[in-house]
């Protein structure tokens, strides 16, 4: 698994998952810094917790995840992980009012959709 570093300080993983640091670089954005886990490398396999596999608890971390993502350009940063460092303020204050006005339509759907992905096999 490769993510970006920024998605690895806010995401949550079991204590069994260590990432390799790394970096990647692209032509358009420079360099990005990773974190990388190799699943095959491990002797034991990471077993989630009994209670994720409460349907209502998954579904809750899920939902909360994702209200977490979807509101970040109002949580006050001056940065957005998503645009490019070089981007106005103008560009950042653009994100922000497509995010407002899509709000009222993809929060429900993604309550819905979260549901389907609550249903899964943890793991």
């Amino acid at each position: 698994m490769l993510i970006t570093e920024a998605a690895r300080r806010e995401l949550v993983f079991p204590e069994t998952i260590s990432f390799k640091s790394g970096s990647e670089k692209y032509e358009d954005i420079g360099m990005i810094r990773t974190g990388f886990h190799d699943f095959d490398s491990n002797t034991q396999t990471p077993t989630a917790p009994t209670a994720r596999n409460n349907l209502g608890t998954r579904y809750r971390e899920s939902f909360r995840l994702f209200l977490k993502l979807w509101f970040a350009p109002f949580a006050g940063k001056k940065e957005f992980n998503n645009l490019p460092a070089s981007s106005r303020h103008l560009r950042q204050a653009g994100f922000a009012v497509l995010t407002a006005l899509l709000t009222p339509l993809f929060v429900p759907v993604s309550a819905v959709l979260l549901v389907f992905h609550a249903l899964k096999p943890a793991g």
